[in-house]
């Protein structure tokens, strides 16, 4: 009996034709008798990488984007084992027939397995999977290199794939980069224009508790000055006086230690409830004709209050504080020591950011 399949395979095989060392075409249309049935394989297009018969069913691998068409000219149902592949199906007074194509990058693997009745005439659906039984049988069967065919018909062979190399239709997965939230380092207030309005405005617009009008603009008005408030209530920061007294309104070292602790995690949800810091802001001394980050943020609270800003409008002025202790500052320092008592002209350390001044703004923060 294999003696005489094979005389029968040897004879089909002069209707394949190799195209290059891993491709099959079918130029012609090819027959095969699977379990008695006569099942004819053709299309022009139709580049396969093996075909074979075994036992009850034709099983084929297809390439990429090919197309075949199968017909059993006794009007058998064809039942597939993987409907993905099917293009299209047909049952007609004289024959029943399956097209399958396939997208699949790699070869597809596709069996075929007529079944002992016929189709029902003039439908059209997509045959349900089943498992092949094994039988007496034979195959024809072409061998390839493994390979990958490209989009644009090209084709790599896998041993000859360099490792970075990516088939176009595999998505490449790309480890997402995390953004890291920007931290408040100065503080700021009323009349302010920065980036760092900007931000604390994007942030506080995605809870309409706190910011239900949003407006971004980096400017800070009565709007983002009542959305701070708000804020500073809910996390038990400061929730009554003014900027200059309490520094309710206003973005001073602990609403910045909250806005960080909340920032850079999830927001809106509820938090712990906040502990004011017990470290002072300032704790070194500060004179005429230093540059350091504390001068920043000294003049900033001067700026808080219009009997000791330092100008209304240039370096030093509400919103363009610097680091450099000069003129303005001194002017601005004295005018803070004798506003609260602590020293006047001719006094020690008047016009110089001492201990007792220190404590005062500290106080005031």
């Amino acid at each position: 009996m294999r003696r005489i399949l094979g005389v029968v395979i040897l004879l089909l095989l002069p209707l394949l034709v190799f195209a290059g060392y891993a491709d099959v075409t079918l130029t012609t249309d090819a027959q095969f008798t699977v379990n008695g049935v006569t099942l004819t394989v053709s299309g022009s297009s139709g580049a396969v990488e093996r075909v074979r018969v075994d036992g009850t069913a034709l099983s084929i691998d297809l390439q990429y984007n090919s197309s075949l068409t199968v017909r059993s000219s006794a009007r058998k149902r064809l039942q597939v084992n993987d409907n993905d592949v099917v293009s299209s199906t047909a049952c007609a007074s004289s024959y029943s027939e399956i097209v399958l194509k396939s997208s699949y990058i790699q070869p597809k693997g596709v069996s075929i397995e007529p079944q002992s009745d016929a189709c029902d005439a003039g439908s059209s659906s997509s045959s349900s999977s089943s498992n092949s039984t094994a039988g007496s049988g034979g195959s024809v069967s072409v061998e390839s290199r493994p390979q990958i065919v490209y989009p644009d018909g090209t084709i790599v062979y896998l041993e000859e794939k360099k490792p970075d190399e990516v088939p176009l239709a595999i998505p490449v997965q790309r480890e997402e980069k995390k953004i890291q939230p920007r931290i408040f380092l100065s503080n700021f207030g009323y009349g302010a224009t920065s980036a760092d309005v900007r931000k604390l405005q994007e942030l506080f617009a995605q809870n309409p508790d706190i910011y239900p009008e949003a407006v971004i603009s980096g400017y800070y008005g009565p709007l983002t000055t009542r959305a701070v408030e708000r804020f500073q209530t809910k996390h038990g920061i400061v929730s009554g006086g003014s900027p200059e007294t309490t520094g309710f309104g206003f973005v001073g070292p602990r609403t910045r230690a909250k806005l960080n602790e909340i920032f850079s995690g999830n927001f809106p949800g509820q938090m712990p409830n906040f502990q004011p810091e017990s470290q002072a802001v300032f704790s070194k001394r500060l004179v005429r004709g230093i540059s350091d980050p504390d001068v920043k943020m000294l003049q900033v609270i001067l700026n808080r209050d219009r009997d000791t800003s330092l100008a209304p409008n240039g370096d030093g002025s509400p919103g363009q504080e610097t680091d450099y202790f000069g003129v303005l500052t001194e002017a601005a320092v004295r005018k803070f020591q004798e506003k609260y008592g602590i020293a006047g002209p001719g006094a020690l350390g008047y016009g110089e950011v001492g201990p007792n001044t220190r404590a005062k703004l500290n106080e005031l923060r």
